[in-house]
């Protein structure tokens, strides 16, 4: 089974329409993938471009996941360094409906492990990631003491309904259950 073509072409056109802050998602997108699901979305000398892009840019781009990529990593190319809870959630949920279509080879194991890990952004960034609403992580933290715990350990449903996570999956592999 052959994979789709790569998304450069894509990510070229949203850049095109929405500019240079374009370049944050689709890096840390494609930094996923290629690092915990062994699948590549962009070629290496588009990727190599976006995170070029993002350090000239750094001062300029008004994205509060520049952060969480780092100051150091668009030089060095790399988002090797991100563990999958540092990537926020909608990412991950972006980069999942990316590569929806079985041909990209993304495992339910894979899949499964990158949509429930929780999220934890890395300690670098804790004053500088906005967390919820102007406060930083660290800010957030320091308010409420039970945020990591929290975070770390998500309250298991006593239910038999499906999750939204179970809903989410079941809908991109296309199955009635799990």
């Amino acid at each position: 089974m052959k994979a789709p073509r790569l998304l450069d072409g894509e990510c070229q056109t949203v850049m095109d329409k929405c500019g240079a802050i374009a370049a944050v998602p689709w890096a840390m997108m494609a930094g996923l993938l290629y690092h915990h699901a062994s699948t590549s979305i962009l070629s290496d000398p588009f990727f190599d471009k976006l995170m070029r892009l993002i350090d000239e840019k750094w001062d300029e781009l008004d994205s509060n996941h520049k952060h969480i990529i780092g100051r150091d990593a668009p030089s060095t190319g790399s988002l090797f360094h991100l563990n999958i809870e540092n990537y926020p959630n909608t990412t991950r949920a972006a980069a999942m409906a990316l590569v929806r279509d079985p041909r990209w080879g993304v495992s339910f194991n894979d899949r499964d492990r990158i949509l429930r890990a929780p999220f934890r952004p890395p300690e670098y960034c804790w004053d500088t990631y906005r967390y919820s609403g102007d406060r930083t992580f660290r800010q957030c933290l320091h308010e409420d003491p039970k945020l990591w715990e929290r975070l770390g350990n998500p309250p298991m449903r006593a239910t038999s309904e499906p999750s939204a996570l179970q809903l989410f999956l079941m809908e991109l592999l296309d199955v009635e259950s799990l």
